[in-house]
């Protein structure tokens, strides 16, 4: 019988029996069951996916990945198994490094492709197309949205990859965090030909900027939230500015205000860095109509990384000005970042304290510091929220 090599934390006897894997005294690991022909058995092999947790290295994973992808790529319950992986909070994350990690997801997701499409899979394949902040997990996100020919909503995601924008080199085919620095393909090239499929059921892009309908739906986006219908945040959450001067959510109101979120290790240009150029704009515009009239606060996620110099110099880099209304924030503990994010409905995940995923959003208040307008900050341009704030100025 052949090994592939496995560490578990479950004594011989209570994991042989709960799983039917093999188990091999002198080595102390567990395998997937072989048939007389010397296969893995499928059975065996849903099992071995299910069980896998931190005490499995990347590169035992990759192995059992290439042996499902051998000898069970039709099976619907390995499938299963295999995507629940993609679970930012999945076990097997645990104690793993962040580059690494981000590597082997893309590696996973590139994988996939080779396996049945089941529901869970498409649900975290739209996630990592729209929110993915590393570029490989989002060019394998992208290949293996080819298995899911008869979803329009896949097909249009994958559209907005289709422009000079992302000529962005990737590497997806191997599980080694160095051949992330081996650029073999592009996101837009992977687009291309995952559109060559899908694209019989797609809808046709339209640039969101310019044309009538991307303009009704900005318009749309910016549309205020009736004042009876307006939530307040409740209960005391505590920040540091840019300066390590305290500061609590209750003092921000007296003026509307925006709150968006961003972290500076964030390695995705089309979100953090993308989020505080566009605040700039907008405080450029502010100039000419009191720019402290209003406030603009953008809240780190990384409570550890982003202490107030570090946001400091992230700002200055990026063009940010520090007035008295216009502040970098970070929540105080993180007691009060869960507090806030759980008010507010923030979308972002977590691995071993580091950010591993995150939506892109943009929250409005009125001058009472209720909830006026909530949406993806790239549904919303610095022309429409100055619309917004003026507003709610005049109410």
């Amino acid at each position: 019988m052949k090994y592939i090599f496995f560490l578990l934390c479950l004594l011989p006897g209570q994991l042989a029996a709960q799983t039917g894997l093999a188990y091999s005294p002198q080595a102390q690991v567990y395998s997937p069951l072989t048939d007389a022909a010397n296969r893995y058995t499928v059975d065996s092999l849903a099992k071995a996916a299910a069980v896998a947790d931190q005490q499995y290295s990347f590169v035992q994973l990759a192995q059992l990945l290439e042996a499902c992808k051998k000898y069970a790529a039709q099976s619907k319950p390995v499938a299963e198994n295999l995507a629940a992986w993609l679970s930012e909070g999945h076990p097997i994350y645990a104690e793993k490094g962040y580059n690494e990690t981000q590597q082997f997801r893309a590696y996973l997701l590139y994988m996939l492709s080779f396996f049945s499409p089941t529901d869970e899979l498409g649900k975290y394949l739209r996630y990592e197309l729209e929110f993915a902040d590393n570029n490989n997990v989002t060019g394998a996100a992208i290949y293996t949205a080819k298995r899911f020919l008869g979803d329009s909503t896949i097909a249009a995601i994958v559209e907005k990859y289709n422009t000079e924008r992302f000529d962005i080199g990737i590497n997806f085919y191997s599980p080694d965090v160095l051949a992330s620095y081996e650029k073999t393909t592009t996101l837009r090239k992977e687009a291309l030909a995952t559109l060559g499929l899908l694209r019989p059921s797609a809808p046709k892009a339209r640039p969101s900027c310019c044309d009538k309908e991307g303009v009704k739906k900005n318009h749309a986006a910016a549309q205020l939230i009736p004042v009876k219908n307006r939530l307040a945040i409740k209960g005391p959450t505590v920040f540091y500015d840019q300066y390590g001067k305290e500061l609590a959510f209750g003092q921000l109101k007296g003026r509307p205000f925006l709150i968006t979120f961003f972290y500076t290790s964030c390695t995705n240009p089309k979100k953090c860095a993308n989020t505080i150029q566009q605040l700039h704009v907008l405080q450029t515009q502010l100039q000419s109509t009191n720019a402290g009239s209003v406030g603009i606060y953008p809240i780190s996620y990384d409570i550890y990384i982003d202490k107030p110099d570090v946001l400091k110099k992230y700002g200055d880099a990026y063009g940010f000005s520090f007035t008295g209304y216009h502040k970098f924030l970070v929540p105080q503990s993180e007691d009060h970042q869960q507090k806030l994010f759980q008010m507010l409905g923030v979308k972002v995940g977590y691995g071993n304290g580091i950010v591993t995923q995150h939506a892109t959003q943009l929250f409005l208040f009125d001058k009472k510091g209720r909830i006026a307008m909530k949406v993806d900050n790239e549904a919303v341009t610095p022309d429409l929220l100055l619309r917004a704030l003026a507003q709610l100025k005049a109410e």
